[in-house]
């Protein structure tokens, strides 16, 4: 028996995303999205460039990290396939990037600029990017507050355990110098 893999669909991944918005709007929103391939280690946006897209993970992980001025780095967070990534706030589109993304492994990752991202969900509603994006908001304080707790109160080991538990479609993407500094 032979499976099947069923092609990605950025119109579907935005459905999950967006559930209130019209399929119009969506196949409107997948039409702007363009597929682009990255190797592993690949810079997606590297620190102090300037976020003007909207990502879509097909496949693969990325890294967010922090570079310091001595080479040292520090990740900020990972994201595994079928994941949304966005500016969320109006200085993180505006102003250069605090953080580096880079892929962990091989990946495709569609893009599409905020700009047409934002004109084609408000043409339907503004709501629609103000729902969203509280949503992604709250999801990322929730998962931040998570980590906090984890960091002061679970020893290294306890950490590793809990993030494999918690993300098992990346952990084995991740090398554990990558790990050891989340």
């Amino acid at each position: 028996m032979t499976s099947v893999q069923s092609e990605f669909s950025p119109a579907a991944l935005l459905q999950r995303y967006l559930p209130d918005a019209m399929p119009e709007t969506l196949n409107t929103l997948a039409k702007r999205f363009s597929k682009k391939s990255y190797a592993k280690d690949s810079a997606v946006l590297r620190q102090n460039e300037v976020w003007q897209d909207v990502w879509l993970i097909e496949s693969g992980s990325l890294r967010l990290s922090f570079l310091r001025p001595d080479g040292q780095e520090f990740n900020k967070n990972f994201y595994g396939a079928d994941a949304l990534l966005a500016p969320l706030t109006p200085e993180m589109r505006a102003k250069p990037s605090l953080f580096g993304v880079h892929c962990m492994s091989k990946s495709q990752i569609w893009h599409c600029p905020y700009v047409q991202w934002i004109e084609i969900l408000n043409q339907q509603s503004p709501q629609l990017w103000t729902k969203l994006q509280s949503e992604l908001l709250q999801k990322l304080v929730s998962h931040k507050l998570q980590r906090e707790h984890d960091l002061l109160t679970l020893n290294a080991r306890q950490r590793y355990e809990v993030f494999n538990e918690r993300f098992p479609e990346i952990a084995n993407d991740i090398p554990l110098k990558h790990l050891a500094s989340y």
